[in-house]
């Protein structure tokens, strides 16, 4: 089987990175500028090139990234050997950024004005922070399904509900989003099959390092060990592998603030996200947007992750003897305390997104453990296939027209936005075949489906084959 995962890796790296993201972007750019100045001038600060973010922080008169540090600090040592082997110096002379300017249909308007050094470290970012934690999260449903029911080919049962996510759109982008999903999932593995809860403490630690707000799970899942497991000294050790991370933060905090629990949101300069300032922009749990974050075509879980809806009423109609441990589940109650959370950020939808990206780490855990469970209940597949396989086609629509750049003032974004995006075939340059030989936008966008049901084939067979060995 090790042949089988290796080409399973290969061919999902290609299909995740097959669209990577350079715009010029406020949340990736808040995480690559650092590693250009780091470079250029040893320093947190992005002064020089402020401007090219909105998402930043300004404190002692000095502009600072306000993201969690794990993805930039990741990313750091691979854009540096860019730069040091001449990589850079292939990027574009005059960047091609996205501009917040539309015209009719909504229409992005590429802009090359903007001379920047940053081609390399989106192109980074987007591949150790996008891509890579979009294949590994991939090969550990993988794993699992192989395990739970060797019968079942975990191919195709795994890539289309991701693939046929917003999961996916942000596959190849620099966002913090996959890289705490795929850590927080390994976590919740460790917990799950009982192994050393430390380590599970030392993967939590560092999903919070990338993305703050998943460190929710550090006291709801302690006392659900307490609760399933009767052991307080295994919350301890899970509590205590947590700490590494929190500690790491807050010398990085210290560093850029002077105080280890001044968080850099609480300094954001742009006054459209002042709310920040005060607790950190959380306050009440607002129904409205409970509904868009779960069900409305606007930012719906359940309509961006359509296998998610699938699994929920077969579940449901079922009537799942399970029904009942779901009130101790990791999964169960991170993801209900995440919603809830969310529901009450000032800024719920994500701005500019495609989906509801804050859920990213909820979504990653349920279609996870959806695939698994479809796994053991010897189900027809039909439904799960065809309704994950539109998924497909709605998350390679948004790859090849805006991506997840969905303007947060239009309340059906896909119909809106994508769907006359498409058919007026005005398509990404941010594709491999228009970025590496020049073709048009177009060719990238033909290509992409028919790559992935070639590999989805190739590697369907080489499960087959491998499967008994």
């Amino acid at each position: 089987m090790k042949k089988f995962f290796a080409l399973f890796i290969v061919a999902n790296l290609g299909l995740s990175a097959f669209f990577i993201d350079t715009w010029l972007t406020h949340n990736p750019g808040s995480r690559a500028i650092p590693m250009i100045t780091l470079f250029e001038q040893g320093t947190l600060k992005i002064d020089r090139y402020e401007k090219y973010t909105l998402d930043k922080s300004r404190i002692n008169g000095h502009y600072y990234s306000d993201k969690a540090p794990l993805s930039t600090f990741i990313t750091l040592p691979f854009y540096g050997m860019a730069r040091l082997s001449g990589l850079e110096h292939l990027g574009p002379d005059r960047y091609p950024a996205y501009s917040r300017a539309y015209t009719q249909g909504h229409r992005p308007v590429y802009n090359d004005t903007f001379v920047f050094p940053g081609f390399w470290a989106y192109a980074t970012g987007s591949l150790m922070c996008g891509s890579l934690p979009f294949v590994l999260i991939l090969t550990a449903a993988a794993w699992m399904v192989r395990r739970v029911n060797p019968s079942v080919s975990p191919v195709w049962l795994v890539c289309l509900p991701f693939y046929g996510s917003f999961v996916f759109v942000y596959a190849g982008a620099f966002f913090g989003h996959l890289l705490a999903a795929l850590l927080l999932l390994l976590s919740c593995i460790l917990l799950k099959r009982g192994r050393p809860h430390f380590y599970a403490g030392l993967l939590l630690g560092a999903a919070f390092l990338a993305e703050y707000p998943v460190g929710l799970a550090l006291p709801l899942w302690a006392v659900l060990i307490v609760v399933r497991e009767k052991s307080v000294k295994k919350a301890a050790a899970f509590v205590g592998g947590f700490l590494p991370g929190l500690l790491a933060n807050s010398f990085y905090v210290f560093i850029i603030t002077g105080s280890p629990f001044s968080m850099p949101y609480s300094h954001v300069s742009h006054e459209g996200f002042a709310p920040m300032r005060q607790n950190l922009g959380f306050g009440l749990p607002q129904p409205e947007a409970l509904w868009h974050l779960l069900v409305s075509p606007y930012r719906g879980l359940l309509f961006f992750a359509p296998f998610l809806a699938v699994v929920l009423v077969v579940f449901l109609w079922r009537k799942e003897k399970q029904l009942g441990t779901v009130a101790l589940d990791y999964t169960a109650w991170f993801s209900v305390c995440f919603v809830l959370l969310f529901s009450s950020y000032y800024m719920w939808d994500g701005g500019y997104a495609y989906g509801p990206r804050h859920l990213i780490p909820v979504a990653v855990l349920l279609i996870y453990e959806g695939v698994v469970w479809v796994s053991r209940t010897k189900q027809p597949l039909l439904w799960f296939y065809s309704i994950a396989a539109a998924g497909v086609g709605m998350s390679w629509m948004a790859k090849s027209t805006v991506a997840f750049l969905a303007d947060p003032a239009v309340s059906n974004p896909f119909f809106s936005i994508i769907v006359p995006e498409f058919t007026a075939g005005r398509f990404n340059p941010n594709n491999l075949l228009t970025m590496m030989f020049g073709l048009p936008p177009m060719a990238g966008v033909i290509a992409w489906p028919l790559l992935f049901v070639g590999l989805m084939i190739v590697l369907d067979r080489a499960y087959s084959r491998y499967s008994t060995k």
